[in-house]
């Protein structure tokens, strides 16, 4: 309920930055600057969940949420356009970790997590379902402050959380390390669909079909939707596989996956291709976290790093994508990175140890 303005941005921003007077560099900008303010706020968030109690930080966290969605109906100058996505990063990152820090309370890891992954997206897909009616109806400053009235609700739910402990952790112990090769690979698969591909879905829907700015929008709201669809119906039954053969064994088959999405979308087989991409997208960031953790004793440790990787991926993701926002080179951009991604599992595949285990148990990478 949170996240309902932020969802509907990426579906709006991209589209309608002309008309609102952004340069299109900014774009990127805008949209990545919560994901690049999350890289140094991750370590920070998880420091003050352990040390000041997870339901309190969340409670606030989720008044910043509300007051960023109704700010993006209103501001119209860089600099606070800037401010409001920093705070909606702070938001974010705190809502992301305690989330997962409940689903993992759970003996049933997989399943647990999934269905959390499931419920977080039910909001967005709402949001971009009926944003662009809204839009066309009424106007920004309306479907924004219409979000965050709704998104108000979900300040009462985070009253209602139960309190619960994590191993206490130092500031110093919560600082990023060096990334295994699983995060790694999260990042770059973060940095293709969740950064370049959402940017650039105007641009794929542009060359391949003949569309005004109106259907644009409606046909950019439908894939965004999708995408949280996936996740809605797909993330438990990624738990439960996960549950059932270990995260990173269905880590590795929904990469490679979409990896074979993102080959039809370069190749200009758009629609199957975004969707195959979104759809094992989901399943793949659903078990993302189960895979990153080792004990748990380390559990902000390990899903602030792969948090923190994946922010980097999908921001350097949208500021790359905003590059080519307005450059026939969309298609070359795909081809080029799918090769790359696919280069980077076969390295992950063969350096990682095989050690493929049930549960919510994984191999420990270490860097040679």
């Amino acid at each position: 309920m949170a996240s309902l303005g932020d969802s509907f941005l990426y579906a709006y921003l991209p589209a309608n930055y002309n008309a609102l007077g952004i340069p299109a560099f900014w774009v990127g900008v805008i949209l990545s600057l919560n994901r690049f303010s999350r890289l140094f706020l991750n370590g920070w968030i998880a420091f003050c969940l352990c040390t000041y109690g997870i339901k309190k930080v969340t409670v606030i966290a989720t008044g910043v949420a509300v007051l960023t969605t109704i700010s993006y109906g209103f501001v119209n100058f860089i600099v606070l356009w800037l401010l409001v996505r920093v705070g909606w990063g702070l938001a974010f990152s705190t809502l992301r970790l305690s989330a997962i820090v409940y689903a993992f309370q759970h003996k049933k890891k997989g399943i647990s997590s999934g269905f959390s992954k499931s419920f977080i997206a039910l909001g967005p897909v709402i949001a971009l379902a009926i944003g662009p009616i809204l839009i066309n109806q009424f106007d920004r400053p309306y479907t924004f402050l219409l979000f965050g009235l709704v998104g108000a609700a979900a300040i009462v739910l985070a009253f209602c959380l139960p309190e619960i402990q994590v191993p206490s952790v130092t500031r110093k112990e919560l600082s990023l390390s060096f990334p295994s090769f699983f995060n790694m690979l999260v990042a770059s698969n973060a940095f293709v669909v969740e950064g370049a591909m959402v940017v650039l879905l105007s641009g794929i829907l542009r060359n391949n079909f003949s569309l005004n700015s109106e259907a644009i929008l409606l046909a950019i709201g439908f894939c965004l939707a999708y995408r949280r669809i996936s996740l809605l119906v797909f993330s438990p039954l990624a738990g439960w596989m996960a549950d059932k053969w270990g995260f990173e064994k269905i880590f590795n088959y929904t990469t490679i996956l979409m990896i074979a999405g993102i080959a039809l979308v370069a190749t200009g087989i758009s629609l199957p291709g975004l969707i195959i991409t979104f759809t094992f997208s989901g399943m793949n960031s659903a078990v993302s976290p189960g895979g990153a953790l080792s004990t748990q004793d380390r559990i902000l440790k390990d899903i602030s790093d792969n948090a923190t990787w994946r922010d980097i991926g999908s921001a350097l993701g949208t500021l790359t994508g905003s590059l080519f926002l307005e450059t026939p080179f969309v298609n070359p951009f795909f081809i080029i990175v799918s090769i790359l991604l696919t280069a980077a599992l076969v390295l992950h595949m063969n350096v990682s140890p095989k050690n493929y285990c049930n549960g919510s148990s994984r191999s420990v990478y270490k860097i040679p």
